[in-house]
This record gives C-alpha cells, sequence and structure tokens, in this order.
C-alpha cells in the first residue's frame, strides 16, 4: 500500500524511529471479536501492555494543497443550461480545531455581495450567477474538505474561474 519509490527511500531506522514514535498505548485500538470472555481479555490487555510508556502524539501536518495534482478535466456530454461547480480543498485533521475560524473567513470571502470574491466573479467580471464556501470537518469522514460551490454563467469560463478562486485563496 503506497508509492514503492517511498518505500525504497525507507531505512529500517526511519522506521524504528515512526513506530517508537506513533505505536504508544494513547494511539492504539484494539478490537475483539468472537465467543470470548470479555472481561478475561481486557485483564490479557492490560497484563500485555502495562509496560508501555504513554507517549507525546506530535500532530501530524500535511504540506498545503497550493497546487492541484494531475490536470483538471471536466466532460460536456450534452447542453447544460446552468452548471454547478464543486472544488474541494483537503482539510488536514491537524486543522479541524480551526473549523469556526475558517467558516468565518470563507463567509468573508465569499458571503456577501461585497465579499471580494463573490464581488470580483458576480459583479465586476460577470463570471458566476453565485459563489459560496464553506468547511466540513469531523470524525465522520476520514478527512475535511474545503468546499467552494459555484454557479458559472457560461461552461466556457469554468477555468478561468477556477484559477482566478486558485490564485485568489493563495494570496489569502
Amino acid at each position: 500500500i503506497g508509492y514503492p519509490e517511498l518505500f525504497k527511500t525507507l531505512t529500517r531506522d526511519d522506521l524504528v524511529k515512526y513506530y517508537s514514535r506513533r505505536y504508544v498505548p494513547n494511539n492504539m485500538v484494539f478490537a475483539a471479536a468472537g465467543n470470548f470472555d470479555a472481561t478475561e481479555v481486557m485483564t490479557s490487555i492490560e497484563n500485555t501492555f502495562q509496560d508501555f510508556a504513554r507517549g507525546y502524539l506530535e500532530p501530524v501536518y500535511l504540506p498545503p494543497q497550493h497546487i492541484r495534482p494531475g490536470s483538471l478535466e471536466f466532460a460536456e456530454e450534452f447542453d447544460v443550461e446552468i452548471a454547478t461547480v464543486f472544488l474541494t480543498y483537503i482539510l488536514p485533521p491537524a486543522d479541524y480545531d480551526e473549523e469556526t475560524a475558517l467558516n468565518a473567513a470563507l463567509t468573508t470571502l465569499f458571503a456577501k455581495r461585497q465579499s471580494p470574491l463573490n464581488y470580483l466573479l458576480v459583479e465586476e467580471l460577470k463570471l458566476v450567477n453565485y459563489i459560496a464556501g464553506y468547511v466540513q470537518a469531523g470524525s465522520n469522514a476520514p478527512e475535511g474538505q474545503i468546499a467552494i460551490v459555484f454557479e458559472p454563467k457560461r461552461v466556457e469560463d469554468i477555468r478561468q474561474i477556477i484559477g482566478i478562486i486558485d490564485g485568489e485563496l493563495a494570496r489569502y
């Protein structure tokens, strides 16, 4: 599971360091299923791990997503009267605590007529009918996301609109 090039660069020391940093009791989960005595199993688990020291778990920070990997592709298979575009940016779990602040920032950038991106794309350039942004984070998904949705006036302008959004988000 993963990229072979990455595994070829790892050393035994890298793996041992990672294991000792991340495999600590406060970062482990034990699951059991079947016909057994739960008290007996819990006693066995407690005895097995009693000498394991709890460890400090450093947050894992993912690099910022300034560049969208791969190419942006969409196919227009039939005439569309009103298109809707959804953009998502991965939100690392380390940033979940910032959900409220991020929603406030997205509201500031998109929600009102005088918001910078809303005004630019709706009023000045007249490229979209509406634009909005919001954050979804929490334990219900493997990763959170910043979502931006807009309705372009013309399908032909989608690439230009996304370029403007990416540029403005990088600025802010």
